[in-house]
């Protein structure tokens, strides 16, 4: 991965993040509903207009939960962003602050990139490869002896609550894909999920 796409995606994100938090603290934000029944709001199309602004410098074609490629153009060897410019709007909307931006590179249909940033704590997370994980200090060194198992906060699943029976885990909860960063850093063990899932969802993760 080079470095400029890297600097290009951390740009993207953060300046997202500044657009999401301008709308967080002034709580001027409207909120309509999609097709699949989730929030819309005005800071997630105001963050992802922020990422188009740098992602498109890069001349790679952009595909965006807000703005979809349209998928009969596609081929599987394309190269491409993959993006969620709010993932944790239910979040955002209940004002706890676990909410991120997903920036994710696509080729031959997997993830060679994952950049997660989460404004309220301006902590950037990203990783090019499968064995090393960066954030604003270098690279991360995880915590060693957690067995903690991570889910939403929303979401119940009696799986989850088998699997930290089974295992005497401790059970964490946490909003957005912030989840995938607590694993990263080893405050949680593993993140099982149950639930469907768009590529969006978990690409950058």
């Amino acid at each position: 991965m080079k470095k400029d796409l890297i600097n290009l995606a951390q740009r993207a994100a953060k300046a997202a993040g500044a657009e999401i938090l301008r709308y967080y603290h002034e709580g001027n934000f409207e909120v309509s509903t999609k097709e699949d029944n989730s929030p819309l709001t005005n800071a997630d199309i105001a963050a992802n207009d922020a990422i188009y602004f740098y992602l498109s410098q890069s001349g790679i074609d952009i595909c965006s939960e807000e703005a979809l490629l349209d998928p009969a153009k596609m081929s599987e060897n394309d190269t491409f962003w993959l993006v969620d410019p709010l993932d944790g709007t239910k979040e955002f909307l209940a004002r706890n602050g676990e909410f991120s931006v997903c920036i994710a590179l696509i080729q031959k249909a997997r993830p060679v990139f994952g950049l997660i940033y989460i404004p309220i704590s301006s902590e950037t997370f990203y990783t090019s490869t499968l064995f090393q994980s960066f954030n604003d200090r270098g690279m991360i060194m995880p915590q060693t002896g957690s067995n903690a198992i991570i889910s939403g906060n929303s979401s119940h699943s009696p799986s989850v609550d088998k699997m930290c029976d089974y295992f005497e885990s401790e059970r964490l909860r946490c909003g957005s894909a912030i989840k995938f960063c607590r694993v990263a850093q080893g405050i949680a063990a593993v993140y099982p999920r149950f639930c469907g899932s768009s590529l969006w969802d978990i690409a950058a993760g």
